[in-house]
């Protein structure tokens, strides 16, 4: 008896788990489709996230070490 209820009270909640995951893969989608779109007409701008520094850019194409960054919250 203690096994079904349990079960009928976890049914709910992977429901509600799988509709949140459904809804950020549609969001995904979206984002992904939105580049594509860019990609296709040449539009495309960076957002800033991976964009590389000046100085980064010049140390790679010379060949030397990249700069180490440690982020500390």
């Amino acid at each position: 008896m203690k096994q079904v209820l349990l079960r009928e009270a976890t049914i709910p909640q992977l429901e509600k788990g799988m509709k949140t995951v459904i809804a950020r893969l549609e969001e995904q989608a979206a984002q992904i489709q939105k580049v594509s779109d860019q990609l296709a007409t040449g539009r495309v701008r960076p957002t800033g996230g991976l964009e590389a520094s000046k100085f980064a850019k010049g140390r790679i194409r010379s060949g030397g070490p990249a700069s180490q960054v440690v982020n500390n919250p």
